[in-house]
């Protein structure tokens, strides 16, 4: 339990502000490097793919893709490969 006196809780990224995807994954990966990003995403586009990868993506799936492709993109971002 917290002590509101004594310590906060630091808001999600961009939960303060109004960011879209591609903003939320630098913000993220700028204040917690070592965190690992699944994008989730209805955009198939490749520019909107190729940028969020330079964003620092570390996987990307569709929102219509089946439920296994999806655990195997979490499991590859667990073991360190990226999809």
């Amino acid at each position: 339990m917290l002590n509101s006196r004594t310590e906060t809780r630091k808001k999600p990224v961009g939960a303060h502000k109004h960011l879209n995807g591609i903003e939320a994954i630098r913000e993220l990966k700028r204040n917690t490097p070592h965190v690992q990003v699944n994008v989730l995403t209805m955009h198939s586009d490749v520019d909107y793919v190729t940028e969020a990868f330079e964003a620092g993506a570390n996987a990307y799936a569709l929102k219509s893709a089946a439920v296994s492709e999806l655990a195997d993109t979490i499991r590859a971002v667990m073991k360190g490969s990226a999809t």
